[in-house]
């Protein structure tokens, strides 16, 4: 005869039990910019990041873009001529085409950060 106690440790072993799912999994906005390390486009990398997420740019292309698409004029992001978003060395917010940069940002760009549409 089976108890309660020895019917839940069957279950357990059996795999029958089940946890519950984690709420604290906040699903996030991924956004793709087109970083290029041309003027108007060329020598392009498609870069994926996350809206409101700092992320810095990869070899290749850090200190080297010249020109951008976040695909949308409404889709906006913070651009930083430092690593990690920081903004001691500049930073500017720019959305859409841009084919290309003013003298202060081009070849100095090394993080970005797209921002959530309000």
């Amino acid at each position: 005869m089976f108890t309660l106690k020895s019917f839940a440790a069957v279950a357990v072993v059996l795999g029958l039990a089940q946890a519950a799912p984690s709420s604290a999994a906040v699903p996030r906005d991924i956004t793709l910019l087109l970083l290029c390390n041309d003027a108007n486009l060329g020598d392009c990398l498609d870069f994926q990041t996350e809206i409101d997420l700092c992320k810095n740019i990869p070899d290749g292309f850090d200190n080297s873009v010249s020109s951008v698409n976040t695909f949308s004029d409404f889709k906006l992001c913070n651009f930083y001529n430092n690593p990690d978003c920081n903004e001691d060395a500049g930073s500017i917010t720019l959305g859409g085409v841009q084919n290309t940069l003013s003298a202060e940002f081009d070849d100095n760009f090394s993080s970005v950060k797209c921002l959530r549409n309000k």
